[in-house]
């Protein structure tokens, strides 16, 4: 078509400025990377890294929004309407303004918008939400839903138990015993616990929990760290059976499948019970730990040879919400001072009321020493020994009023039973058993005195040699202390023909038994001692050659006029004037003490069963 001729009046067109728009929409897929907007909605998460709230599109416009995540997991990010029909477009960006991920429609013809993602904790993210066309328009409400966090339980009171080395130590079981309120915070709870008899199918150990709030797993252990059985299911409860076991000490580990945790959990041990003696008598029962198996055999036997001792039961006590019946006693392997310093020690720490018989007590030895006594036969002896402290011998004397001349230099133990059993035994007429007069205040005043009675099991010094005798002595002073005892049950004690005299000095015996001592001399006192705690290891020492030590059934009496002589060339004189005699080897020269001893017994015929 040609123009219209600009003459005749005709128009000319006219070009026409546009009028400023707003952005255009994304319509329905957001840019793969945005400026970083100026001045977004800032958004904090709340606790449980959620937050909400609503805005509306009046036009074209984006509406931004940034956040910081408050942890780690997967999100869900959407933009709704419901009360508006605006088909929203929504699009997440990284802090650099990547898109990260996008949506249009949740499922159409449903035009809202909804992203599910994994962000990162600590991490600030930008949220656009917009229209997928201008004529789209009304309010909308957007969401972030993130993960809650995990909260570690507090942790319950047996901790720290975590590994077999640090296991809750449960004691020794004869009743079920159960632990409610446990919590699992961790990699693992450990418990140990002993058994005093073979284990049946109605003995085990269980746990019982809600799987919902972490799926707990067991495992049962001996004492070696070998595992005997698991249980691995994937319900509430999880048992183990102790069928078959005999009596020892096992380990129980319990554990979260694949890390679980659980705020609570109950544990239930069903032990064998132990059946009491048909006479009802004594029982110890020992609770103990960093023990081999081989030597919570000997404390076993310890106890057993102390119940042979005492027969007569007592009242039941409790302690520490465990049953008694009649001594508890905790014995445990601890690092103390080393090797050859404290061997052991030992008391009582619960008494009845009334009699002052304990029926608690503590027991500790020194990690260090217990391999090199067992092995040298002496560990019977030794734990025997601290047994018999915490059942009273030397520990409630003063209480019961059984101790006399306590810190003097003749203190003496007056109860009638032991005193009668001392006094057959050495032949004297003493008012009471002498009690160690020298050490320290572990050693003095607590056991018998070692100079006299020698190697019985309860002076303060071990040996010589590794089996000590219970004497008829001991058993007395459990009878004045308030057991009912069986005499029969102790060992064969005859004191050596110096014990015999010291004795008859102790309880002030003539001149004649003075000169006995002499007679006697050729035993070898030469000896060094080592401190064990009040028990002392003696051993001998280099010396020269001595006579045999003089059987008490050829020790004849001599007349003291014709004694003095020989007695004259054996004393010596100390530096603050007393006088000592030869049978101390740092007063004199006991060979030639000996020698001139030997002569007199040559001329008095007193070695013919020797020759």
């Amino acid at each position: 078509m040609g123009s219209r001729n600009r003459r005749g009046g005709g128009r000319r067109l006219r070009m026409e400025t546009l009028e400023p728009r707003l952005a255009l929409t994304w319509a329905g897929v957001p840019p793969t990377s945005i400026a970083l907007p100026a001045s977004p909605v800032a958004v904090t998460l709340n606790s449980q890294n959620d937050a909400t709230g609503a805005a509306s599109i009046a036009t074209t416009e984006i509406d931004y929004y940034s956040f910081t995540t408050g942890a780690s997991g997967s999100y869900i990010i959407s933009a709704t309407t419901p009360s508006s029909s605006v088909d929203t477009v929504l699009g997440v960006f990284s802090s650099t303004g990547q898109r990260l991920s996008y949506n249009d429609d949740i499922a159409y013809p449903n035009t809202d918008s909804r992203v599910t993602m994994n962000l990162t904790a600590g991490t600030r993210y930008y949220i656009g939400i917009t229209n997928y066309t201008s004529s789209s328009r009304g309010s909308y409400t957007w969401t972030i839903d993130g993960p809650a966090p995990t909260t570690t339980p507090t942790d319950d009171a047996y901790e720290n138990n975590d590994t077999l080395a640090t296991a809750n130590n449960l004691g020794t079981l004869t009743a079920t015993r159960t632990v409610s309120s446990l919590v699992m915070a961790d990699a693992a709870d450990w418990f140990r616990f002993t058994t005093s008899a073979t284990g049946t199918a109605s003995n085990t150990v269980s746990i019982a929990f809600q799987n919902a709030q972490g799926n707990l797993q067991l495992a049962l252990y001996n004492s070696a760290g070998t595992l005997l059985a698991t249980s691995a299911g994937t319900g509430n409860s999880e048992t183990v059976s102790l069928n078959g076991l005999a009596a020892g000490t096992y380990y129980v580990d319990v554990y979260g499948n694949a890390g679980a945790a659980n705020p609570n959990y109950t544990l239930s041990v069903v032990p064998p019970a132990t059946t009491p003696p048909a006479t009802g008598g004594f029982q110890i029962t020992l609770n103990m730990t960093g023990l081999t198996a081989s030597q919570q055999s000997i404390f076993q036997q310890a106890a057993a040879r102390w119940s042979q001792v005492i027969t007569g039961d007592l009242p039941n006590a409790t302690y520490g919400g465990q049953a008694v019946d009649d001594l508890l006693i905790n014995a445990s392997a601890t690092p103390i001072d080393g090797v050859n310093g404290i061997l052991g020690q030992a008391g009582p720490d619960a008494f009845r009321s009334g009699s002052r018989l304990p029926y608690h007590g503590i027991m500790e030895f020194d990690s260090a020493d217990l391999a090199s006594m067992q092995q040298s036969g002496l560990l019977l002896s030794v734990v025997m020994h601290e047994m018999g402290h915490i059942l009273g011998i030397g520990t409630i004397w003063s209480d019961l009023g059984l101790l006399s001349g306590a810190g003097g230099g003749n203190p003496i133990f007056v109860g009638a039973q032991a005193t009668a059993a001392y006094n057959q035994v050495f032949g004297t007429s003493a008012s009471g058993v002498p009690v160690e007069n020298t050490g320290g205040a572990g050693t003095r005043d607590s056991h018998w005195r070692d100079s006299i009675l020698v190697n019985e099991l309860m002076t303060g010094w071990a040996g010589p040699g590794t089996n000590l005798p219970l004497s008829r002595i001991t058993v007395g002073s459990l009878a004045d202390i308030g057991y009912t005892v069986n005499y029969a049950a102790a060992d064969v004690f005859t004191p050596s023909a110096s014990s015999l005299a010291a004795a008859r000095q102790a309880a002030g015996s003539s001149a004649a038994a003075v000169r006995l001592v002499g007679l006697s001399a050729t035993t070898d006192w030469a000896t060094s001692s080592v401190s064990t705690a009040g028990i002392w290891q003696n051993s001998p020492a280099a010396h020269s050659p001595r006579l045999p030590s003089l059987p008490v059934s050829h020790i004849q009496p001599i007349d003291a006029n014709l004694a003095d002589a020989a007695l004259a060339d054996t004393w010596d004189s100390s530096d603050d004037g007393t006088t000592e005699l030869f049978c101390r080897p740092e007063a004199h020269d006991s060979a030639a003490a000996d020698h001139a001893w030997a002569e007199l017994a040559s001329d008095w015929n007193l070695w013919p069963a020797l020759a």
